[in-house]
């Protein structure tokens, strides 16, 4: 496929998350873990797509943030947070099944239930440091 312009991300992007939305509505914890490591602007804007989309549905029981079936992963997040989501897709019965995240999460995360990664828009810092494993 071949990389669209800048101006055309958003288009894009529905075209890429909206049947993921749709699976992921469907299967719900079926839905194989996820990462999908990008920068702040597409995790913001793909985390709004899905929430308006799924609505209620993106809850696993009470509608709550521990029950959300897709998180985000960034370094403005607080550190509780931050290890919850960790600790709960390291976990077989997550109930996290897509992450949007920056590197901030380690790409050399060891969860041996993550059954996709995609990497959309590479990092634009290459002094990277693996802060998942800081904070497990």
């Amino acid at each position: 496929m071949e990389r669209p312009p800048s101006s055309e991300t958003f288009e894009h992007l529905d075209t890429i998350l909206t049947p993921m939305i749709s699976d992921l509505t469907q299967q719900k914890d079926k839905y194989p873990l996820t990462i999908i490591y990008t920068d702040t602007s597409v995790i913001s804007y793909a985390y709004s797509l899905f929430e308006k989309r799924m609505g209620s549905l993106q809850y696993i029981g009470e509608c709550i943030p521990e029950n959300r079936l897709f998180a985000q992963f960034h370094l403005q997040y607080t550190d509780k947070m931050m290890k919850f989501i960790v600790s709960e897709i390291c976990r077989e019965s997550s109930k996290i099944r897509i992450v949007f995240a920056t590197v901030a999460l380690g790409m050399g995360l060891n969860s041996p239930h993550i059954r996709v990664v995609i990497h959309y828009k590479p990092p634009m810092d290459m002094d990277i440091k693996n802060f998942a494993h800081a904070i497990i």
